[in-house]
């Protein structure tokens, strides 16, 4: 989460030696054009130091040269903190006295012509939270003055005399800003952001802390979020995240006791996603639903984690041609997922060739040599072999695609590839993978479950370590086998790492129950079917019509990578994906 008083303090403190003496002792910031420069004047020698005591009626006024119009998605922040009696420095109040102070009045925000409630602590959510700040983030469209109060309750309110309080508390003001507008909240170590259209119907108390297991934001009309919303929820421990917005229900997986998070991207939602129900039974601890970002297309891909990217809707394309996107949980990885076969291998097919294709590899082939030929329904690539790719091709001034010059900018741009100052291109980080569309959706998610495994494979030493292994473990049998199968699949079987990592792919693109059917009927009943590569086949067993040998080697090579990538990221054998995406309309 960013620091609200960092860099943006720094400027602001610039500004207020410059301002009027009646500045106040704390900065102000904005990220709105409208604030930019600006410092509020305080309207009273008290409001200076931006305090106040609470349970006596005062009241703290600022203003603006002239009146800010703000667009209609920004919001005031304004942070604060409680100084118990003889402390300087804000600090955690004592829950007792907090409520002893709720049960006498209220602290009143006006700004833009709306008066708001500030809370005390977070009491006003059900969570018994306490923190020495408190961020609380409200929605405005014009700012011209700024007044905190604190209004008692009349007498009459409390119809028990009420005792006196011994101790005393004072309100300091720490910092005033315009912000993007967000709805939600967040717990941190020493401090509590909230905003206001935020409910917690449900509570939980994980390890003693009381924290709400569901969260609903809904907004009124003339405070709604303006355009895409993206949103990114994070929960206590690795229990699964649920979300709901009309018909469409959203679920990330728990992740082996991690923290678990949940991001959805603009495209993901509707415009309008209101009201926007969040649950997890570990505890929510952050949920922000905030203004979409820009993305320019194709240099700043959307993140998303495979699961939405299969039901991302095409019509919220950046692009009718494709579109790419940036793994949420391995940012390195680029997932392009394109319209058709035909676009896709304008951009990768000759690159399938040159990397992989027996007779090919290392060349670049030109157009008509490989017209006729198939590429791949999918694909992927590490960094390495993209670089030694694009260098070749730069090298030999090879007259490449457009479309293979626009992957090649996309990749300097995203630092997959590096440019030298002598112009060669050299390996960066990451690696790339992409879909189709064309593809019927049962394989849209085998294939990417299959490539998203590539990807990690490449980014990932231990992974890559692990598969080793296991092929070098390889019964005789198995690997005569699956060589054959890699061989009748055009694959450059004298590749010892391409074929540890097809290997790898193979055993996990789908669960391990359907692991030795794939295998041990389907893709040994191809080979037997192609006289020459018949050799490579155990004996069959005639009464199932299959290969036991080899349904039960690949078994247990699935099991054990499906074992492996459990504990390592909470993945599965047939789920590279940790969102799962529901229609509930059945629409």
């Amino acid at each position: 989460m960013r620091c609200m008083f960092s860099v943006l303090m720094i400027g602001a403190l610039l500004f207020s030696s410059c301002a009027a003496e009646n500045a106040p002792d704390f900065p102000f910031f904005s990220e709105s054009p409208a604030g930019a420069g600006e410092i509020p004047r305080a309207l009273s020698k008290k409001s200076i130091p931006g305090t106040l005591t609470l349970g006596k009626n005062q009241t703290l006024e600022y203003a603006f040269k002239a009146p800010l119009n703000l667009a209609s998605d920004y919001s005031l922040e304004v942070e604060y903190g409680f100084c118990p009696k003889g402390a300087e420095d804000v600090l955690v109040p004592d829950p007792a006295l907090i409520r002893e102070f709720g049960a006498r009045g209220q602290l009143i925000l006006k700004a833009g012509g709306v008066a708001w409630i500030l809370p005390l602590d977070a009491s006003f959510l059900g969570m018994d939270r306490q923190a020495a700040r408190i961020r609380y983030v409200l929605p405005v469209s014009s700012l011209e003055k700024i007044s905190v109060s604190w209004v008692s309750f009349p007498k009459e309110i409390n119809k028990a005399r009420l005792p006196k309080i011994a101790d005393t508390l004072t309100l300091k003001i720490l910092g005033l800003g315009l912000v993007k507008r967000w709805y939600g909240l967040s717990l941190e170590e020493t401090r509590f952001s909230a905003t206001p259209f935020v409910s917690a119907p449900d509570m939980v108390r994980p390890d003693g802390l009381l924290l709400p297991s569901s969260l609903v934001v809904e907004p009124p009309d003339n405070w709604q979020i303006p355009g895409g919303v993206e949103l990114v929820a994070e929960s206590l421990s690795g229990n699964t995240i649920t979300a709901e917005t009309g018909s469409l229900h959203f679920e990330r997986f728990a992740a082996n006791g991690r923290p678990g998070r949940l991001f959805i991207p603009a495209g993901s939602l509707p415009a309008e996603p209101w009201p926007f129900s969040v649950k997890s039974e570990g505890g929510i601890v952050s949920l922000r639903m905030y203004p979409a970002p820009e993305r320019p297309f194709p240099g700043e891909p959307i993140p998303a984690d495979p699961g939405l990217i299969l039901d991302y809707p095409q019509e919220a394309w950046r692009n009718s041609r494709y579109e790419v996107f940036r793994w949420d949980d391995f940012p390195s990885i680029l997932i392009f997922d394109f319209a058709d076969y035909a676009t896709q291998d304008r951009y990768l097919k000759r690159l399938a060739f040159y990397v992989e294709k027996a007779g090919f590899r290392g060349r670049l082939a030109e157009d008509r040599e490989i017209v006729n030929l198939h590429g791949w329904n999918a694909h992927d690539y590490r960094s390495q072999d993209l670089s030694a790719f694009f260098e070749a091709a730069r090298i030999a001034n090879f007259p490449l695609l457009p479309e293979e010059r626009e992957l090649e900018a996309l990749l300097i741009k995203t630092g997959i590839l590096k440019r030298g100052g002598d112009g060669a291109l050299r390996t960066g980080e990451g690696a790339i993978i992409s879909i189709s569309r064309q593809s019927e959706d049962y394989l849209r998610f085998q294939l990417l479950t299959h490539e998203g495994f590539h990807g990690l494979f490449f980014i990932d030493e231990d992974f890559r370590n692990f598969s080793r292994l296991r092929w070098e473990n390889l019964s005789p049998t198995a690997k005569r086998f699956i060589l054959a199968l890699f061989a009748s699949f055009a694959y450059d079987t004298g590749d010892t790492g391409l074929m540890i990592n097809e290997l790898m792919a193979y055993c996990l693109q789908q669960p391990v129950s359907q692991a030795p059917r794939y295998f041990g009927e389907i893709q040994a009943g191809r080979l037997e079917a192609i006289s020459f590569r018949r050799s490579a086949l155990p004996p069959k067993d005639a009464a199932t019509e299959s290969w036991p040998e080899i349904a039960n080697a690949f078994r247990a090579e699935a099991a054990a990578f499906s074992a492996y990538v459990d504990r390592r990221w909470g993945l599965a054998a047939g789920r590279v994906r940790q969102v799962r995406v529901r229609n509930l309309s059945g629409q």
